[in-house]
């Protein structure tokens, strides 16, 4: 049997991914206990606690959970997701504000749709002038 619950250590990475799993069944179920009764208070400090003690096991693995070909493929899906959001959102919001129905939907997807590209300006004016 695993000894999972020696987190002095450095973990294993059967012990890093069962702990990980019991973290995410524990915040869905607290999640979706609070959000039942009303509790939205405990839903964040639950969502606070889980991304705490997660950041605190991946301190306490030696493993190699992140490199390089995962940031890149990362950068990529990150890029055509968001290239795909904003030509979906900008279509469907013209179509929603020139038909006349739903111009309270159609006016705030193309207000995302500006405030997102003015948000991927500045951070990648910024990137741009720090080295990587």
């Amino acid at each position: 049997m695993l000894n999972i619950f020696n987190i002095g250590e450095i973990m294993t990475r059967n012990q890093f991914v069962i702990l990980n799993m019991i973290i995410s069944g524990s915040l869905g179920a607290v999640v979706g206990y609070a959000v039942s009764s009303g509790n939205f208070l405990l839903s964040f400090i639950a969502v606070v606690v889980a991304l705490f003690l997660v950041v605190y096991l991946r301190k306490k693995t030696n493993l190699i959970i992140f490199d390089e070909r995962v940031f890149r493929v990362s950068e990529k899906a990150s890029r055509k997701t968001l290239n795909l959001f904003l030509v979906i959102s900008s279509i469907v919001g013209l179509l929603l504000i020139t038909k006349d129905k739903n111009n309270v939907i159609g006016y705030t997807l193309l207000y995302s749709v500006c405030f997102l590209l003015i948000l991927y300006l500045i951070l990648y004016a910024f990137y741009n002038t720090r080295k990587l």
